[in-house]
């Protein structure tokens, strides 16, 4: 009987062990990637919404220098120095002038001229 313990202490973890382990592994790795995949999309929500805030300020210091509100992107990106400045994860549309898009996010601005524009956040992953 000693001979067989002592067999028992030297060997190492059975088959069954590795699996369960690989099991437990695999099943933890799966929950963070869910809650890393919503970590993102919350960091987006949050960033249109700072753009938002940015952008209500700056079309006031727009209306400040010129007596008119904003009514694109333009008006508030390209005069020197920039009243609006846009991250390097977020892109204007040429095509699209009134929109501003970010990774999973669009901000739109409507109106302007006499009256102060709206801004209007949206989710682009559907």
């Amino acid at each position: 009987m000693t001979v067989r313990r002592k067999r028992r202490d030297l060997s190492g973890f059975s088959l069954i062990e590795l699996i369960i382990a690989i099991a437990v592994v695999g099943i933890l790795s799966g929950v963070a990637l869910v809650g890393i995949a919503g970590l993102t999309e919350n960091a987006s929500t949050h960033a249109c919404f700072a753009s938002k805030d940015a952008a209500v300020t700056s079309s006031t210091a727009f209306f400040s220098n010129t007596g008119e509100y904003p009514t694109q992107w333009s008006q508030m990106t390209e005069p020197m120095p920039p009243v609006f400045v846009i991250s390097g994860d977020v892109h204007i549309d040429p095509s699209r002038p009134k929109v501003l898009d970010g990774k999973g996010w669009t901000l739109t601005i409507a109106g302007g001229g006499k009256t102060p524009p709206t801004f209007e956040c949206a989710s682009t992953s559907g």
